[in-house]
């Protein structure tokens, strides 16, 4: 059992390293998005999708480990929580677990900002080219089926403001 709880430890830790890889992307994105750069951002996008795959496969991992380790405690299914997990280990390896829960909790909540932020952002932009759309077709610029332009009214640029 001490070697999956050894285990379990750096599993956790390298989870932590993956979920601060992705805030740091998260982070990037961002910046991205403000800059509008769509090629910069189609990278950034390709870079989670394979850190969220490595970090799916640590968690089956952790499960893994974590049920086995349950188990030899006798915690019963029903109470398996981390934190019972903590209660029931010695001293060194229930600090090392309690510290990178700790760890994860913060990068998660910290994730979770900046991803509502950059979904409010990619919202905002979307919202902006609805409304420039709303305007060339306003102003009677349409596309026919077979692609070719029909104006039925003044152009956009040449009203009077």
């Amino acid at each position: 059992m001490e070697n999956d709880v050894s285990s379990l430890v750096t599993i956790l830790e390298r989870e932590t390293e993956s979920y601060q890889e992705l805030l740091n992307l998260a982070r990037k994105e961002q910046q991205i998005i403000l800059s509008g750069n769509i090629d910069d951002l189609a990278l950034i996008v390709g870079a989670v999708e394979n850190l969220v795959l490595a970090s799916r496969e640590l968690e089956k991992e952790r499960m893994n480990l974590f049920h086995s380790i349950s188990k030899s405690l006798n915690i019963s299914p029903e109470a398996e929580t981390l934190s019972e997990l903590i209660e029931k280990l010695a001293e060194p390896d229930s600090k090392n677990i309690k510290a990178s829960q700790h760890k994860m909790s913060r990068i998660l909540g910290k994730l979770t900002e900046v991803s509502r932020s950059n979904a409010e952002l990619l919202e905002r932009n979307l919202n902006y080219i609805d409304f420039l759309f709303s305007l060339m077709d306003e102003e009677g610029q349409i596309y026919q089926e077979d692609a070719k332009k029909k104006t039925t009214g003044a152009k956009l640029f040449d009203q009077k403001v």
